[in-house]
């Protein structure tokens, strides 16, 4: 949360405007968290010029700030819930 606040005091428009292309409906998910992820990749890069801190918008948070926005539609993603679960599923092979 923390890195998002520094971003967006700095950036706020370009923050602004990822969470606007986040939040779009009209447009596939998967294409919306990808330019999500590139924006905020380059928002790092100017904001980080040494690239010694990272900026943890990973999946999670993302699917997080898609939960926040839209909880009837969106679940919060996490990784060991998801890597638990396909361990035990018949649908997958364990191969």
């Amino acid at each position: 949360r923390r890195m998002i606040k520094h971003y967006a005091k700095s950036y706020t428009e370009e923050v602004r405007n990822l969470f606007i292309v986040l939040f779009d409906d009209d447009r596939s998910l998967f294409e919306r968290i990808e330019e999500f992820k590139k924006g905020i990749d380059l928002i790092h890069e100017k904001w980080d010029v040494e690239g010694t801190k990272n900026h943890y918008q990973t999946d999670n948070v993302i699917s997080t700030y898609l939960w926040l926005r839209f909880p009837d539609k969106y679940y919060i993603y996490k990784p060991s819930i998801a890597t638990a679960w396909l361990s035990i599923s018949p649908f997958f092979s364990r191969n």
